[in-house]
């Protein structure tokens, strides 16, 4: 797992870097990198270049043995629209359309303000048209983010409860160099 910024927005950058990777470990993932790139500073003022994110990116591939088979990331519209997470999807799609990787990818697809806060009422509407994967319990969400302590605040905590994010994701996947297909998740 690979962020691309400690989120030093607000001065807590080391913070919520040793969050991030107590979130990681929950979710199982052994090795969590937070690059810390004087082009790539959390911000909403912040430009980020589509070239640096695909260098790391591709640096960060490199440093695993066995490279990666698949990067899940953003839709060009961020999912908030924080340009932030626009820049990583240009960038991871900057650095995808190079010819030299053997990797799948993944695109979270934003939605509209109103389906973004129809939570599990929106995952059931979806429910007969897509390929579903159910959460062991959404509160594995709230657990995840009592890890992420520095932003456990009252509306993320409500984000959670009703948002659709919290219950079913829709990616657009992408075969390495070839053409695009889209399934749905309930996370």
């Amino acid at each position: 797992m690979i962020c691309l910024s400690s989120g030093n927005y607000d001065g807590l950058g080391q913070i919520r870097e040793l969050e991030l990777k107590k979130v990681g470990l929950f979710f199982g993932f052994q090795d969590v990198k937070v690059v810390d790139d004087p082009l790539l500073q959390d911000g909403m003022q912040e430009k980020w270049p589509k070239e640096r994110v695909g260098e790391q990116i591709g640096l960060y591939i490199d440093s695993i043995p066995n490279g990666v088979d698949l990067i899940i990331t953003f839709d060009k519209d961020g999912v908030s629209s924080h340009p932030n997470h626009k820049d990583v999807y240009q960038g991871v799609m900057h650095f995808f359309n190079q010819k030299s990787h053997h990797f799948d990818l993944m695109t979270l697809q934003s939605v509209n303000i109103v389906l973004k806060y129809t939570g599990y009422i929106g995952a059931l509407m979806q429910y007969p048209f897509s390929y579903t994967f159910y959460p062991d319990s959404i509160f594995d969400t709230i657990r995840a983010l009592q890890n992420h302590e520095s932003q456990l605040v009252w509306y993320r905590i409500l984000f959670t409860f009703f948002s659709r994010y919290a219950f079913i994701n829709t990616f657009d996947f992408y075969h390495a160099n070839t053409n695009t297909m889209t399934i749905e998740y309930i996370q």
